[in-house]
């Protein structure tokens, strides 16, 4: 896959256009995110905050500790291999950092999430 930096990751960070970074490898979840259920079910969903708040950077530790131990992990980990687009290339972020996580209301005002 092409080779891509953190600098080019970071613009990806909304939800018609939204990449994330799972130990070195970039994907492409845009379709993922537009079709998620979360953004039909009540309120401002919580995995919605989540993934919103992951986009644009290197969200490993968190996806792991969330998604590892699911029973679905296989089907997960097949669908996030079809978005695939490349690997990190230079500077790298720390696979061990937390997502900084934002208020429904930050993902709005940063243009994150669509008023």
């Amino acid at each position: 896959g092409a080779a891509i930096t953190m600098e080019e990751v970071a613009k990806h960070c909304t939800k018609e256009d939204g990449w994330i970074v799972v130990k070195g490898e970039v994907y492409d979840i845009t379709e993922f995110i537009r079709t998620h259920w979360g953004w039909h079910a009540a309120g401002k969903n919580s995995t919605i905050i989540a993934i919103m708040s992951a986009l644009g950077g290197d969200c490993t530790r968190d996806f792991d500790e969330v998604h590892r131990e699911l029973a679905m992990w296989p089907t997960i980990k097949a669908q996030l291999e079809g978005f695939r687009v490349g690997v990190v290339s230079g500077e790298q972020a720390d696979e061990g950092e937390r997502v900084a996580y934002q208020t429904w209301d930050q993902l709005v005002e940063s243009g994150r999430i669509p008023k």
